[in-house]
């Protein structure tokens, strides 16, 4: 739960494209609370002897994948281990926990450009985008915008953002109308990022945004119902995107 009192907070996020959707999710941890966040991860890392390998869900939840890491001896189940650990120290220690979910099939292909407004892509990547941009008002509605940090997971594929060509994670940040106020929601550049273990926050955001979009197979897999078991201990908070009737992007919890 968000404090207000708390004076300075940081919000990592990170995206997921699957086959039917777009998440993006946001880790919020309070400035106190980070060491003792980093050194859960660290443990949880150790007790499963991961060693160097990053907690990525792409590469741990793929046999092959582990192989090239050397964790070859790790299966589906102690995979599932891992990140039940990771819920857990999530649910317990992150001052708020925000993912967006975006259906690809409630989206056109594009928005044609109406003048002075440009071409609206609906891709993989620029859904991604929007839903993070979605993602940080629950965050921003909490906490005042000078004690927020966002920090976004570095994505150089290029794409086409509202008339122009931009990295993906660049396209993250801009204006937002919070109760009828525009704030500005701007992710901090990377390399202000302190090399004190705070970047290991952008693997707990993967597993937050990628476990939210396997959860969305829900109803025809049975490894994605047990990743949901794991999901909903995180207790997150989801907000679903999709396009109203206006023609205007439509938020709803």
């Amino acid at each position: 739960m968000m404090d207000a009192t708390r004076k300075r907070y940081d919000a990592f996020g990170d995206e997921c494209a699957g086959e039917t959707h777009a998440t993006y999710g946001f880790v919020c941890v309070a400035e106190p609370d980070l060491p003792a966040i980093i050194a859960g991860l660290t443990d949880i890392r150790a007790r499963h002897g991961l060693g160097s390998a990053p907690l990525h869900c792409r590469q741990l939840f793929h046999s092959h994948q582990r192989e090239r890491l050397g964790l070859g001896h790790l299966g589906f189940a102690d995979v599932l281990k891992i990140y039940r650990d990771v819920a857990v120290l999530l649910a317990a220690e992150a001052s708020g926990l925000t993912v967006t979910i975006a259906r690809f099939k409630d989206f056109p292909a594009q928005q044609r450009a109406d003048d002075p407004f440009p071409r609206v892509i609906f891709g993989k990547k620029q859904l991604g985008a929007f839903c993070a941009h979605a993602a940080t008002l629950p965050l921003m509605h909490a906490v005042r915008d000078e004690d927020l940090r966002f920090w976004v997971d570095r994505d150089a594929t290029r794409m086409e953002w509202l008339g122009q060509s931009r990295q993906a994670s660049l396209a993250i940040g801009g204006y937002l109308d919070l109760d009828g106020q525009a704030i500005r929601a701007t992710p901090r550049d990377l390399a202000e990022l302190e090399d004190d273990g705070r970047s290991a926050l952008f693997q707990a955001a993967d597993f937050l945004a990628w476990s939210a979009n396997r959860v969305q197979a829900r109803a025809r897999s049975a490894s994605a119902r047990q990743i949901g078991r794991i999901y909903d201990l995180m207790r997150p908070r989801e907000l679903r995107l999709r396009i109203g009737l206006d023609g205007g992007m439509q938020l709803r919890t």
